[in-house]
């Protein structure tokens, strides 16, 4: 497929993907994809694409559901051998493939989604039903009171200079 530059341009439920239920809280929908298979500048064959879709997860901060846009791309490079798979240009994530195995694309693409996904997810500020308040007033007060009481480490500085008594 690289030699022949295949594109594909498709759809794919999400609910196929079977390592991302455990990240999401829901898996309806469908993810957008489009492949480009083609050869590195430097002769690899290479993967190339991208996927577009939105998931529900969990805020971590109100614990609510929320939509989550997923829009990534990913660059892979296809090797032989492990020794070939350390001489991958930098910008392609080298995949080892035997000569006589094909590549589960859908692994390929559902390794790509999981990483897109942030550890802790939440609502921006504005949009989450839990507020928080840094800068208070009354805690801006509490702090300047607790700073003009006596420091207790000042028994220290006579000791460090004791003709200053």
């Amino acid at each position: 497929m690289a030699d022949r530059q295949a594109v594909f341009q498709g759809s794919a439920p999400l609910s196929s993907f079977t390592r991302l239920e455990e990240l999401v809280a829901d898996c309806e929908g469908e993810l957008q994809v489009r492949l480009e298979f083609g050869v590195h500048e430097e002769g690899i064959r290479q993967l190339t694409g991208e996927a577009k879709g939105i998931v529900k997860v969990q805020c971590q901060r109100c614990l609510d559901l929320m939509d989550f846009a997923l829009d990534f791309q990913f660059h892979i490079g296809f090797a032989m051998h492990d020794e070939m798979a350390t001489s991958i240009p930098r910008d392609l994530d080298p995949i080892v493939i035997r000569p006589d195995e094909q590549p589960n694309l859908q692994d390929l693409i559902e390794d790509d989604l999981l990483l897109a996904i942030p550890e802790f997810v939440s609502h921006p500020p504005d949009q989450c039903s839990v507020t928080t308040e840094f800068g208070d007033p009354e805690t801006a007060e509490k702090v300047e009171s607790d700073t003009s009481k006596e420091n207790p480490f000042s028994v220290l500085e006579q000791l460090k200079d004791p003709g200053k008594q």
